[in-house]
């Protein structure tokens, strides 16, 4: 068995994107590639992206009005990349400073619905499950795996700030009622 398919035996469990990187450069090249090149070949690809990814109108705004009600925000992502590089990418869209906890597949080795991944935020986050309002844009990976771990679920609003508004008044409503 590759160790592609290796990883993949259970389509949550994330895949080593080093080994990946391992295996495709190596069969490009026909030799062992030094971690060190590798690492190097991955920060250019990600970096490619840095420029290409936006943040969704009202994002930024919505997460800063969240923090100003005293509230700690986070960041849940599937992604197999390492979390320096997802970090300095998120930086670099203003999204960083907005956050408390950023969690990525990467790190816990499982990808969304698995619980651990909510499991991992809520407790980066230092806040029970229950009082967490996940907002993603995924049903199932998102909402539904949100819902399974015991937190409240929101679909991300899509368009510019009038449409988040809504959240807004879901993080409000969910406080008052703690």
């Amino acid at each position: 068995m590759e160790a592609a398919d290796r990883d993949r035996v259970d389509p949550l469990r994330e895949l080593d994107i080093a080994r990946v990187y391992d295996t495709v450069l190596g069969g490009l090249l026909g030799r062992r590639v030094p971690a060190r090149t590798r690492a190097q070949v991955v920060w250019l690809h990600q970096r490619a992206w840095f420029d290409g990814v936006v943040v969704r109108p009202g994002a930024l705004a919505t997460l800063g009005a969240i923090r100003a009600r005293g509230l700690r925000t986070g960041l849940c992502s599937n992604a197999p990349y390492p979390a320096s590089i997802l970090r300095t990418q998120l930086r670099h869209l203003g999204v960083l400073p907005l956050l408390d906890a950023a969690v990525f597949s990467s790190q816990v080795g499982w990808r969304k619905p698995h619980p651990l991944m909510f499991a991992t935020v809520a407790r980066r986050l230092r806040v029970p499950a229950a009082s967490v309002l996940f907002v993603g844009d995924a049903p199932a990976a998102d909402l539904e795996g949100a819902r399974a771990a015991g937190m409240h679920a929101r679909r991300a609003p899509r368009g510019a700030v009038p449409h988040w508004r809504p959240l807004l008044e879901t993080v409000d409503r969910l406080r008052s009622s703690d």
